[in-house]
């Protein structure tokens, strides 16, 4: 005496999406679909059926070790019954986008800024996004080996997951952390030691070596930064409060006290102050009109005559 199981035959009404990478998963609807009786082939590779909710819905993820570029077809069989099997469908396959880096992986919590993402295989089969946490924002592949996008705008501080999609949110790839970050809010540099007669209106004097003290709001002793001085030359910072950092004034411009033709008036080029992270990417937004220094050079001296003189002082000197 024997047992026969009587079962309807498999139809397959379509198939979506018809091209896919290597590892992503497919959505075939028809009916007398039974995904935990049932397997699914595409090519020479089996499937994994992923469970739905949906009755005339079954969902098979392709292996991520798919041959790339190339047709392949898809079946489904019953697992105690191979011999009862229907063809799906045939789908592309190609070969599954790798991340290599994500530079940035921090940036201001205001968005704007751009991301680039270098690895292989870079495709666009559907629009590409790229997902921090839940929101997303379109990328552009620029080659097969590098996309971008733009950071969005957040509504709070914090770290999320960045992924990144090639097919409309289908399949992700490459996640890693990214950190939004507010902004300090510096309202006013200062030199250390610059008397009132040595600053250009409110705007003090700086040469190389000197001390800088960077006050506003927002400096935290947890998010390493650096000055950017004129936005070309980058000097670790030190936080010394929530309020106030300090850095040491390097040269910005090679040619930083210029003669303007025809006439002997000496120029100090106003210079720019801000704040970078470790990476230098922009941290501050200036809030204040005093974030710039006047830039003189170092005064180099040859020798000075005499090298001796009385202890009681009142002697000239004369430096060269």
């Amino acid at each position: 005496e024997f047992q026969i199981e009587v079962v309807d035959p498999i139809t397959v009404h379509n198939i979506t999406p018809r091209s896919i990478f290597g590892g992503s998963a497919i959505r075939i609807i028809g009916s007398n679909l039974i995904p935990e009786k049932m397997n699914c082939v595409i090519g020479d590779r089996e499937g994994t059926i992923i469970m739905t909710e949906e009755s005339d819905v079954l969902v098979c993820r392709s292996s991520a070790n798919m041959e790339g570029n190339s047709a392949a077809e898809v079946i489904l069989r019953f697992k105690e019954a191979p011999q009862l099997s229907t063809k799906a469908g045939a789908i592309e396959i190609h070969p599954t986008p790798s991340i290599g880096t994500i530079t940035p992986l921090s940036g201001l919590m205001h968005g704007g800024m751009n991301i680039i993402i270098r690895g292989l295989n870079f495709f666009a089969i559907k629009t590409p996004l790229c997902y921090f946490g839940d929101v997303h924002e379109p990328a552009f592949v620029l080659t097969g080996m590098s996309m971008s996008c733009l950071t969005p705008k957040m509504s709070n501080p914090g770290q999320v997951q960045l992924r990144v999609s090639l097919d409309g949110g289908n399949s992700f790839h490459g996640e890693q952390p990214f950190s939004f970050f507010a902004p300090i809010l510096l309202q006013e540099v200062t030199v250390a030691a610059v008397p009132l007669q040595h600053a250009v209106g409110n705007t003090p004097i700086a040469i190389n070596g000197s001390k800088l003290f960077l006050r506003g709001e927002g400096f935290r002793f947890d998010l390493p930064i650096q000055c950017a001085i004129g936005g070309i030359r980058f000097v670790p910072a030190t936080v010394l409060s929530s309020t106030e950092a300090t850095c040491i004034f390097a040269q910005a411009m090679d040619d930083s006290l210029r003669s303007y033709p025809n006439t002997s008036e000496t120029h100090h080029p106003l210079v720019e102050i801000s704040i970078v992270t470790s990476d230098h990417i922009q941290a501050s937004v200036s809030i204040g009109p005093g974030t710039s220094v006047m830039h003189h050079p170092l005064v180099e001296i040859s020798y000075v005559l005499p090298l001796y003189g009385s202890v009681w002082g009142g002697e000239s000197i004369e430096l060269h």
